[in-house]
């Protein structure tokens, strides 16, 4: 896996990406990450409560892309989805200040 790794396709980079060891390292230091703290479901948990964090972020950022014609062009983002769009950032950030919260609490 490491030593099969091909030339990148970027022209500007005459070095050769190594996924296979970034990919190792990212296994090494989350084991160590496990054994050092004890406990993998509470670290599940955290890891489920910052993607609830990122997923409205991304969303209204999105949301806010879909207006801009520079991006978009020609296409009209339908009024109807952008609503629903920002009810749902919205009680996606509720709901994730909610879970910190009540997670916080229990540690």
């Amino acid at each position: 896996m490491i030593g099969t790794s091909e030339p990148t396709s970027c022209p500007s980079h005459n070095t050769r990406a190594r996924p296979g060891i970034v990919i190792s390292a990212f296994i090494i230091a989350s084991t160590i990450m496990f054994i050092a703290l004890g406990n993998p479901v509470k670290l599940l948990v955290l890891a489920g409560m910052v993607n609830g964090l990122i997923l409205p972020v991304a969303l209204a950022v999105i949301l806010i892309a879909a207006t801009k014609s520079s991006i978009v062009h020609q296409y009209r983002h339908p009024m109807i989805l952008q609503f629903i769009g920002w009810v749902v950032v919205a009680m996606m950030s509720y709901l994730g200040y909610l879970t910190i919260l009540k997670s916080l609490k229990s540690l």
